[in-house]
């Protein structure tokens, strides 16, 4: 019976309702015509749909609604909104009733954002809300007596532009903005905001307002771009504009030992990192330019340049759009040749030697190679009076990165991968070794700690402890981030002992780099370093750290055989092996050798057949033992044949 209410109760709330009194419970969608009506919510949050219509067939108004509304809580009212497709004429009453509500509160609005309608509402003839795309409109009084709504049409918001699209023209250097109109749209309006891309069109600076479906910019260099659509009569802007990226990229290539004389011309090759997209151009002339747009383009996007008498080099360049890019790249020539002074930074006449290969690795803080990490190569220019990028790389499996480079003069490195920094020097001179072979540079990075979410002791910190056989204790702590950290931390050490601990000694620290001695102690039982600390990067926390008795390490059969190997040179039997057999083998001999070598010869052969279970023997050697042990009881009966004579 519960279950047929229930069913009778849902049809009857999708059934248009006229002249009753209804009373709901719960969630209700309800659909009313002309006529009065009494409805009584019980339950807070009931929506109720005044008319619903797509189309003019369907169109509904309810002028002769007369509505009695009795809530426990708030009530939202919802409309469908007017879809412009229908053609409405500004000044329709799309809704209006007379109605008379107690309760908390009423809020009306529409059936979602899709509509571009607005509307103004009247109560009581006087408009309380003009050209509002009502999302939503509230009253706080919480009871109304024959208040008159009406709800009018008053216009379509334009339709947004389309279409929007940029070009460089490279023979005016000219950067062109298009579009296309939208409906009930009489201009556009451009917008340029320097961080993002406009939200609404006040939301920057105004750069283009007019009937023209395009804009030529002159002075351009970064910057988002959106055009929005304005309609004179109703005064509104369009309710989402369109963006237009653009971009556009300048290169210049110069003679990186005279920087002042450009090479031309010179081929280029861009691409994106897996060469899926390319663009190749064998005789480009200076200056160079291209729309970013008709490139690859994107993080670490490759540029590879090359000319005639000059070693190519390579650029990893950030390339993104809505910026302008003016680069300047440099190609060392092949031949020596004599700088007048501008090339080195000592700027007089030195002389140049041609180019050599020189290898820079990259290593993290603990020595483990680090790919993927671009390497930016700079030189001092004296033309310009800065240091210049002459290269730049992204490091390979082995944190490896090759750069021909002109020796003995001083560059700047840097190193760039997320989540790191570098350390150490960045200044470097390449330098040759006595056989003219580019020297080798090693530079390391550690993990920027303020940029790890959730960072704990051990990704800003290292701590640990060494025991001595001379009863001592060593504990090093050191805080390796930035140096605006603060560190208070303090220190326990324990001995542990049948389950217990004894405390040994205290220490405290305020520094980044910290260790401290605990003398006394009995090297044969376990200790227990713990670390109290108040850091400003993570917090508080408490760490421990676990120290071993001191024991007699215990070698291996592989590290006495890789000694050995390495002292002695190969062995195919195994220096290890060599050792298990002919070391009794010796002693047998020894011992009954004078006395019987039968015995001693047959022993020896029995023993390495019986070693061949336990160890691995060459067969050749296994193939000799019964040779060995019959030869040795021959020489035993021989033996005692003499005796019997």
């Amino acid at each position: 019976m519960k279950k047929i209410l229930l069913l009778l109760l849902v049809l009857f709330s999708f059934i248009p309702v006229t002249s009753a009194d209804v009373t709901f419970y719960g969630d209700t969608t309800l659909y009313l015509n002309d006529g009065d009506i009494s409805v009584t919510f019980v339950d807070s949050g009931i929506t109720v749909y005044y008319c619903e219509f797509q189309d003019t067939s369907n169109y509904i108004l309810l002028e002769n609604l007369n509505l009695t509304m009795t809530c426990t809580g708030s009530l939202l009212v919802n409309v469908s909104e007017v879809n412009s497709s229908i053609n409405l004429t500004s000044g329709t009453t799309v809704l209006r009733f007379n109605a008379t509500y107690s309760g908390s509160s009423v809020v009306f609005g529409f059936d979602g954002n899709h509509s571009n309608a607005f509307y103004d509402v009247y109560v009581n003839s006087v408009r309380k809300v003009h050209n509002s795309n009502m999302d939503s409109f509230s009253f706080t009084q919480s009871s109304w007596s024959k208040k008159d709504i009406d709800i009018r049409l008053a216009g379509y918001y334009p339709d947004p532009p389309y279409d929007g699209a940029s070009h460089y023209n490279t023979s005016d250097n000219k950067l062109n903005f298009s579009w296309t109109r939208g409906n009930y749209s009489d201009c556009e309006v451009l917008v340029k905001n320097n961080n993002s891309y406009p939200s609404s069109p006040s939301d920057g600076t105004e750069v283009y307002n007019g009937t023209d479906l395009y804009y030529n910019f002159t002075n351009f260099d970064s910057g988002y771009y959106t055009v929005w659509s304005f309609n004179d009569t109703t005064d509104t802007f369009s309710r989402t504009g369109e963006d237009i990226p653009w971009g556009a990229i300048n290169i210049t290539v110069y003679n990186e030992s005279q920087p002042w004389v450009q090479i031309s011309p010179f081929g280029l090759l861009i691409s994106n990192q897996d060469v899926t997209s390319t663009y190749q151009n064998s005789s480009c002339t200076n200056p160079h330019t291209l729309d970013l747009l008709d490139i690859p383009y994107g993080s670490n996007t490759v540029i590879y340049i090359n000319a005639t008498d000059y070693r190519h080099r390579t650029y990893y360049k950030n390339l993104l759009v809505n910026t302008f890019y003016n680069y300047s790249f440099y190609l060392p020539p092949l031949e020596t040749t004599v700088d007048p002074g501008g090339g080195d930074e000592g700027g007089s006449g030195d002389n140049y030697s041609t180019t050599t290969a020189f290898t820079v690795t990259v290593v993290d803080e603990y020595g483990y190679f680090l790919n993927d990490v671009k390497i930016i190569i700079s030189r001092y220019m004296n033309n310009t009076g800065e240091y210049e990028e002459i290269a730049s790389q992204i490091t390979d499996g082995i944190g490896d990165a090759q750069f021909m480079l002109i020796p003995n003069v001083k560059h700047y490195v840097e190193l760039v991968k997320d989540g790191y920094v570098q350390e150490g020097s960045k200044f470097w001179t390449p330098l040759l070794d006595n056989y003219g072979n580019g020297i080798s540079k090693e530079l390391s990075m550690s993990l920027d700690a303020s940029n790890i979410e959730n960072v704990t002791f051990w990704d800003v910190c290292h701590f640990n402890g060494t025991m001595y056989s001379n009863g001592s204790l060593y504990v090093q702590f050191e805080e390796f981030s930035d140096d605006d950290t603060v560190t208070n931390a303090s220190f326990y050490t324990y001995e542990v002992f049948n389950f217990t601990e004894s405390l040994n000694a205290t220490n405290t620290t305020t520094d980044e780099s910290f260790s401290f001695w605990v003398t006394g102690i009995n090297t044969s039982r376990v200790h227990r370093v713990v670390c109290y600390i108040n850091h400003s990067d993570f917090g508080s926390d408490i760490v421990s750290i676990w120290i071993q008795p001191l024991r007699t390490p215990n070698k291996s059969r592989t590290d006495i055989e890789n000694k050995l190997t390495g002292s002695l040179g190969s062995n195919p039997l195994g220096w290890v092996n060599l050792l298990i057999l002919f070391i009794p083998i010796l002693v047998l001999l020894l011992v009954f050798g004078p006395s019987n070598a039968g015995i001693g010869i047959m022993g020896s052969g029995l023993y390495v057949g019986f070693a061949s279970i336990f160890i691995s023997v060459d067969t050749r050697v296994l193939a000799l033992v019964p040779i060995v042990v019959a030869i040795g009881f021959i020489l035993i009966m021989v033996k005692r044949g003499r005796m019997n004579l």
